[in-house]
């Protein structure tokens, strides 16, 4: 069995579970039972290459070289790492997603120090990782990405993710209980409070990546506001630095396909507004000041203005 296929067998036994999963839900305990053997699978499916690769088993081409993903939450994450990985799995590569999984599965980043990184220098995409993460081999012999967003903007963000519009897992688990904390925190904070709170942690993060990544050779530098504002500009670099074999239909279609628009901001829905600024719109002056002052140093390292 390859990393690149799941098997036959794998796909009758989620199959399986997802209708006895159905035919159980009505009764609590078998249903729970059942519920938490098919979250289980569907884990082990979803994240058939990520559990391989851990594992140190290794099934890809040495065409092209590796590429590293680094951005930040509320930076649309997801959708521009799901396009990379489209790209680059198109091409052949393996996309490796480990942020994501240890998130989702409860297992430990420190396992990332376990990794034999020697033989991955071709053939993956790793990412998107959302903060620089130590276990990480010197990256000198990869491609490496990086995307932010304002930091204020992304301050802004998360208040309305955090409070209103970020999903609450099902059931009684660690998952749900967390999220239900989280989002509890959030409301108990006007966002000014809110913001002001988790700003360092973000600071961070930014601070990090300049010190580590923006110096780099091998860095293609991208930021959130030049992908909604102009997607066509924003895209074609990223196009030329990944350097695999694309077919013409597969852009035209992310082309087509790429949305920024939105018509009545809601905020309990994922995509609530995407217009740069944002923190101008909802955060008071004095705590626009103090964000500002606080950040100085990375608004200048990313390019951003401080007005």
């Amino acid at each position: 069995m390859t990393i690149r296929h799941t098997s036959q067998f794998l796909k009758l036994v989620r199959s399986s579970l997802r209708s006895l999963y159905h035919l159980t839900r009505r009764f609590p305990v078998a249903g729970s039972v059942v519920s938490r053997i098919y979250e289980i699978r569907t884990l082990k499916n979803q994240f058939y290459s990520e559990i391989c690769f851990l594992k140190g088993k290794r099934d890809t081409s040495d065409r092209y070289q590796s590429i590293v993903f680094f951005t930040i939450h509320k930076s649309a994450s997801v959708y521009v790492g799901n396009m990379l990985k489209q790209l680059t799995t198109h091409a052949g590569m393996i996309a490796i997603d480990l942020d994501t999984y240890y998130f989702l599965s409860n297992t430990q980043e420190d396992t990332m120090r376990t990794i034999d990184w020697s033989a991955t220098k071709r053939g993956y995409f790793f990412g998107p990782f959302r903060h620089y993460h130590p276990a990480l081999p010197p990256l000198d012999e990869y491609k490496v990405i990086l995307m932010v967003r304002d930091p204020r903007d992304v301050l802004t963000s998360l208040y309305f993710s955090h409070a209103y519009s970020h999903t609450i897992p099902s059931g009684t688990g660690a998952k749900a209980q967390s999220s239900l904390q989280i989002r509890n925190e959030a409301l108990q904070h006007t966002i000014d409070e809110y913001v002001l709170k988790e700003a360092s942690t973000y600071f961070y993060r930014y601070r990090e990546y300049a010190q580590k990544l923006l110096h780099k050779p091998n860095l293609l530098f991208v930021r959130y506001e030049d992908m909604v504002t102009d997607f066509e500009k924003w895209l074609d670099p990223i196009i030329t630095f990944l350097d695999v074999e694309v077919k013409k239909e597969m852009i035209n279609q992310i082309m087509r396909e790429a949305n920024f628009k939105v018509e009545r901001e809601n905020v309990y829905v994922h995509k609530r507004q995407v217009d740069p600024g944002d923190h101008k719109r909802k955060l008071k002056t004095e705590t626009i000041m103090q964000l500002t002052a606080e950040c100085a140093d990375i608004l200048e390292a990313y390019g951003y203005t401080k007005e």
